[in-house]
């Protein structure tokens, strides 16, 4: 379970901790690096979070316990619904979209490949036709 390095507080972390700074050892508004107390079982020593005589980090703090049992009864409801919940797989979809892209492009490339043959077949036709007026003219002129 996370606790705050800065508050002592169960459930986030010091990044993001707007509380007062609270010693782990005494409950002072200092860091626990500046406390007086340099015994662990010093009569002084009392806990932020319940009052006790025990340092905040200790895991018989009745906030801790309390905390503790509220999460682990979450968790197993979480596992039992888990374990309850039937998934159904869900059903193919009916059209491939990416079949259909293929086929688009195919569509596309078979389009242009269309277009350039009749552009060719026109080219050509106008290049007969050119010719043959040319000869018609050639003939004209000739008579």
């Amino acid at each position: 379970m996370t606790q705050c390095h800065k508050c002592q507080k169960w459930g986030h972390t010091t990044k993001s901790c707007n509380l007062k700074t609270s010693c782990m050892k005494c409950a002072g508004e200092h860091f626990t690096e500046q406390c007086q107390i340099k015994e662990m079982n010093s009569d002084k020593i009392k806990c932020v979070n319940c009052g006790g005589n025990h340092v905040a980090s200790s895991t018989e703090c009745d906030v801790y316990i309390s905390r503790k049992n509220y999460i682990d009864k979450k968790q197993q409801e979480r596992e039992e619904k888990r374990k309850t919940t039937k998934f159904i797989l869900a059903l193919p979809p009916r059209k491939n979209y990416w079949e259909n892209k293929k086929e688009e492009e195919k569509k596309k490339t078979e389009e242009k490949r269309k277009n350039d043959e009749g552009r060719e077949a026109r080219e050509k036709q106008q290049q007969v036709t050119k010719n043959n007026n040319t000869q018609e003219e050639k003939q004209t002129e000739a008579e």
